[in-house]
C-alpha cells in the first residue's frame, strides 16, 4: 500500500508538472511582450487554454478514481433492459463515427430481454473510456466492432479494434493507474492515464470483470462481463 501511495504521488506530481510548466512559460512570454504579434499571441493563449483543460480533466479523473478507490462513489443501480440500453448507446456512437473515417459495427446476439442491475451513467463511463482509448490510439483506418452476447449467467460485451495491438509483456499493466504503453509519446493533453483504471473499477463495482486480449497480427479486444439480474418472482436467472 505504501509503495502504491508513493508511486501515485510521483505520477500525479509528474502529470501536473508538465502542463503547469507550459502554462507558466507561455504566460511569462506574454507578460514580457515577446509574443506581440497577433497570431503568436493567439497561439500562446491556445496552448494555455488546452493545458488548463487538461488539468481540469486530470483533476476530475483523480477525484473519480480516488472515490472509487475508497469505495465512496455513489451508485444508483436500477434493473435495466440491457439490450435497449446498449442499443441506444451504440446508436449514438454510430451517428458520431459515421462523420469520421471510422468503420463501426454493433451486433447483438442476445435472446429474450435480460435485465442487468446497472448505474447507467457509470457503465457508460466505463464503455466510453475503452472506446475513446481505441479511437485515440487507433490507426487512420480504424475499425471498431462491438458485440453483445450471453455466456451462462453473465452478459458479455466485446469491444474489438484493428489497431497495432498491445505488446504481451505490457498487457498485465494496462489497467494500472497512470500506465501508458508508449512512454515516449508526447502527452496529447487528452489522456490522463486513468481512463482504463477507472473503467476497471466501475465494472468491478457492478459485480463484473474486464479483461483484454491482443493478436500478434494486430488488434485488441476488451471484454466486459456483467452478472444478469435475478427474476424477482422465482429467483431464477433470466
Amino acid at each position: 500500500y505504501e509503495n502504491n501511495r508513493k508511486a501515485l504521488i510521483a505520477n500525479i506530481s509528474h502529470d501536473l508538472k508538465t502542463p503547469i510548466t507550459a502554462i507558466q512559460g507561455h504566460i511569462e512570454a506574454l507578460l514580457d511582450h515577446t509574443a506581440e504579434a497577433g497570431e503568436t499571441r493567439e497561439k500562446y493563449l491556445k496552448v494555455i487554454y488546452h493545458n488548463v483543460a487538461y488539468l481540469n480533466k486530470l483533476i476530475d479523473d483523480l477525484f473519480l478514481f480516488s472515490k472509487l478507490d475508497m469505495e465512496k462513489l455513489d451508485f444508483h443501480f436500477e434493473k435495466t433492459r440491457i439490450r435497449e440500453y446498449l442499443a441506444d448507446l451504440m446508436e449514438e456512437y454510430q451517428l458520431e463515427f459515421s462523420d469520421q473515417n471510422i468503420k463501426y459495427q454493433y451486433s447483438d446476439s442476445l435472446e429474450g430481454e435480460p435485465d442487468v442491475n446497472i448505474d447507467g451513467k457509470r457503465l457508460f463511463q466505463a464503455i466510453n473510456n475503452i472506446i475513446r482509448n481505441a479511437v485515440k490510439y487507433g490507426p487512420p483506418d480504424l475499425s471498431l466492432t462491438v458485440t453483445l452476447y450471453r455466456n451462462g449467467d453473465r452478459l458479455g460485451l466485446d469491444i474489438q479494434d484493428n489497431g497495432p495491438g498491445i505488446p504481451r509483456d505490457k498487457l498485465p499493466f494496462i489497467f494500472d493507474r497512470f500506465y501508458r504503453i508508449d512512454t515516449e509519446r508526447t502527452k496529447d493533453l487528452e489522456s490522463t492515464g486513468l481512463g482504463l483504471a477507472i473503467a476497471k473499477e466501475l465494472v468491478k463495482a457492478h459485480g463484473g470483470e474486464i479483461f483484454v486480449t491482443t493478436q500478434e497480427a494486430g488488434g485488441t479486444c476488451f471484454t466486459i462481463t456483467l452478472p444478469l439480474a435475478r427474476n424477482d418472482e422465482d429467483g431464477l436467472l433470466k
